[in-house]
């Protein structure tokens, strides 16, 4: 009985922890104050559709996550609000055909794709494909020209 008491309580002061520290770790504005104009208009104008649903502000920039035409997208703007980047998540068939052969004439054609990130930059658009294979894993980055970067 000691054992599943003690047992138990480490448990819930383990999940108590997590929560505490999750909460902590990214700052987002509280829903009752609203986004600063700047931001707003950084996001409307990259996404007119675009709702946001949080953000986290630093001295560096701030990342602004939305809900751009039902997909969530995380954008990061400069300390001026200039659209740097946006990333999201995609499925593979969403991937370009072209960039899809070369992985699949690549080395790694034995690897199954995890998950596909796409970023947008204002250089252009990239691929990053996470990839398995027994217990190997593997991170590539394709540009839009169909181009292994890394």
């Amino acid at each position: 009985m000691r054992v599943k008491a003690s047992f138990t309580a480490i448990l819930f002061m383990t999940c108590c922890l997590f929560m505490i520290v999750g909460c902590q770790q990214k700052k987002q504005y509280p829903e009752d104050k609203p986004v600063p104009q700047s931001i707003q208009k950084a996001i409307l104008a990259k996404y007119p559709e675009a709702t946001v649903t949080g953000y986290d502000k630093d001295n560096a920039g701030t990342e602004v996550n939305i809900k751009d035409k039902g997909v969530k997208k995380e954008v990061l703007l400069g300390k001026k609000d200039e659209w740097l980047s946006t990333k999201f998540d995609i499925h593979a068939e969403d991937v370009p055909v072209n960039i899809i052969d070369n992985l699949a004439n690549s080395a790694y054609h034995e690897y199954r794709i995890v998950e596909v990130i796409q970023i947008d930059k204002p250089s252009g658009t990239f691929y990053v494909f996470k990839l398995e294979h027994e217990n190997n894993e593997v991170n590539l980055t394709f540009n839009s020209e169909a181009q292994l970067l890394k």
